[in-house]
C-alpha cells in the first residue's frame, strides 16, 4: 500500500494526530474534525509552541484562542477577535446555586444547594453571562470556583492533569489539616459556552452519570465519587477515583515507541494490561453498556493496572436494543479505532467495541515488541504512525494478492523468535479485527470469551 501524500503531526492538547490540508487551509484530525489554519509565514504552518501567548481550546467554537489582555480580547486562530469586558481589580462574584446531579439509589449522596461568594483579582479574566453574573474566564479560575463551591475548605486544587476535546481534568486533594492521609481525586470539568449550551448538554451528562453509577463495582473502571451541576458557571463536574499515577495508556505507548531502549512495557505489565482491558470490557458489556470509544486515550494506568474512563459517548441499552444504525462517522468519538461497520452503514453492537479493543491490543503488542527488540518502527502500522489514517482503512487490501498492513505487522511478530511471548495473542487479535458484514459467519469473540482465552 502506498504511503499517504501528507504528514501527520501530534496535537498534545487534544491527544490526536492531524495533518495540514493546504488547499483548504485546514487542520484535519484523525477523528474527522477539520479546523481552519491561520495565515502565517511559510517557515511554519502552525506551531503552537512558537506562539508568544498561551493558547486554549474552545470546544464550542472548535478553535484555539489566546487572551489579548492589552486590548481585552480573545484572539482565535482564524484571526477573529472577540471582546471580553474589563472589570474592577476586586469584585464580588456570586457563583449561585450549585445542584448535585441526581444519583441512582445506590449512591449515598443527596441533593443539596449552596450559596457562596468568591473573589478574583485578574481584571481581564472574567466575562458577563446572560444573567449579568460575572463568570471566571480562565480554566484555573473556573476550577477554583468549583472547588470553593464543594464546601468550605473541603478540597485543595492541584495541578492540571490533562485536557481533551470536551473536558479538562485537575487533581484535587482533601484538605485535612490534622491528618497525614490526604486522599486525592480527579476533578473532571465540562465547561459550556453559555446557558443555552449548558442546558443542551444536560441530558448527555446525566446519562454519563447513570452509566458510571452502574459500573461503580467494577475494579476495571474509574469510580465516580460524585457529580455536580454549576448553573452559574455553566459547568458540570465529576469527582473520580483514582488519580492515575501512570497517566493514560496512550501516553505510555507513545513513550515506548519514541524511546525503545526504555522498557516501559515490561512483560508482567504488558500481560496485565491485556487482562485488565478484557475484564473491564466484560464488566461494561455485562451491565448492558456499549463504551463506543475504546482507545488507549480512554484507559487510565494506576499502580500498573488499567481502568476504563470517559463514558461520554457510551450507550446504555438495558431498556432497548444494543444495535445502532446511524452511519454518520463524524458523530463517533474517535474514528481511528472505530469498527469498519461504522463506515459501511451496517448495524453496530457490542462487537464494535471488540474491534476497537483489538486495535488497542495490537498497539500494546507492538509496544512490547519495541521494548524487547529495542528497535524503532514497531509503531509503523499503528495510530502512532504519521501516515496512518485509521485501522478501518488499514484493513483494506491494496490488491487481490495483498494483505492488510496490520496483518503484515502481525506476521512480523510471529516471524521473530524473540517475541514468542506475544505469539499466543496473534490469533485472538485477528479474530477481534474481523470485518463483520451480513452473511459472514466469522464473528468477533465476546468480551467474556476473551477473558476466558487469555486468563484461563
Amino acid at each position: 500500500m502506498e504511503e499517504e501524500p501528507f504528514q501527520w503531526e501530534w496535537d498534545e492538547d487534544n491527544k490526536l494526530y492531524f495533518y495540514y490540508e493546504s488547499n483548504n487551509e485546514e487542520k484535519v484530525y484523525q477523528n474527522g474534525t477539520r479546523l481552519p489554519v491561520p495565515r502565517v509565514s511559510h517557515t511554519h504552518l502552525y506551531n503552537m509552541e512558537a506562539e508568544p501567548n498561551p493558547w486554549e481550546w474552545d470546544e464550542d467554537e472548535r478553535l484555539y484562542f489566546y487572551y489579548d489582555s492589552g486590548n481585552a480580547e480573545k484572539v482565535y486562530q482564524n484571526g477573529t477577535r472577540l471582546p471580553f469586558p474589563r472589570v474592577a481589580q476586586t469584585h464580588n462574584f456570586s457563583v449561585g446555586a450549585v445542584s448535585r446531579i441526581p444519583q441512582t439509589q445506590s449512591s449515598s449522596s443527596t441533593q443539596y444547594s449552596n450559596q457562596s461568594q468568591a473573589f478574583y483579582q485578574s481584571p481581564a479574566s472574567t466575562r458577563t453571562d446572560a444573567s449579568n453574573s460575572l463568570v471566571p474566564q480562565t480554566d484555573a479560575q473556573r476550577a477554583q470556583s468549583v472547588v470553593s463551591e464543594l464546601g468550605p475548605d473541603r478540597y485543595q486544587l492541584g495541578a492540571k492533569l490533562g485536557r481533551g476535546g470536551q473536558a479538562i481534568v485537575y487533581e484535587i486533594s482533601e484538605n485535612r489539616h490534622r491528618s497525614k492521609d490526604k486522599k486525592s481525586f480527579a476533578l473532571r470539568l465540562y465547561f459550556c459556552k453559555d446557558k443555552e449550551n449548558y442546558k443542551s448538554r444536560a441530558k448527555k451528562f446525566a446519562k454519563e452519570v447513570k452509566i458510571m453509577e452502574k459500573l461503580r463495582n467494577s475494579n476495571y473502571v474509574a469510580r465516580l465519587v460524585d457529580s455536580y451541576e454549576f448553573p452559574r458557571l455553566n459547568t458540570y463536574a465529576f469527582i473520580l477515583d483514582p488519580v492515575a499515577d501512570g497517566g493514560n495508556l496512550q501516553g505510555m505507548l507513545k513513550q515506548q515507541f519514541e524511546d525503545p531502549s526504555n522498557e516501559v512495557f515490561e512483560s508482567p505489565f504488558t500481560h496485565q494490561v491485556l487482562k485488565d482491558l478484557a475484564k473491564g470490557l466484560r464488566d461494561i458489556h455485562g451491565c448492558s453498556i456499549r463504551h463506543k470509544d475504546v482507545s488507549p486515550n480512554n484507559v487510565l494506568i494506576h499502580q500498573w493496572r488499567a481502568k476504563y474512563a470517559d463514558f461520554g459517548s457510551s450507550l446504555d441499552f438495558s431498556q432497548g436494543g444494543e444495535r445502532t444504525n446511524s452511519s454518520d462517522p463524524l458523530n463517533y468519538a474517535n474514528l481511528f479505532y472505530a469498527a469498519p461497520e461504522l463506515f459501511s452503514g451496517y448495524p453496530r453492537e457490542r462487537s464494535s467495541d471488540i474491534f476497537s479493543l483489538g486495535c488497542t491490543y495490537f498497539e500494546v503488542l507492538c509496544a512490547r515488541a519495541a521494548a524487547i527488540t529495542r528497535e524503532r518502527g514497531w509503531e509503523s502500522e499503528s495510530a502512532f504512525c504519521t501516515t496512518n489514517r485509521g485501522y478501518f482503512k488499514d484493513m483494506v487490501k491494496g490488491s487481490p494478492n495483498d494483505i492488510s498492513r496490520i496483518e503484515r505487522k502481525l506476521q512480523q511478530i510471529l516471524a521473530n523468535s524473540n517475541l514468542e511471548e506475544l505469539h499466543g495473542y496473534i490469533s485472538l487479535i485477528r479474530r477481534m479485527l474481523k470485518e463483520q458484514i451480513p452473511g459472514n459467519n466469522e464473528q468477533r469473540p465476546s468480551a467474556p470469551g476473551i477473558v476466558t482465552e487469555i486468563c484461563g
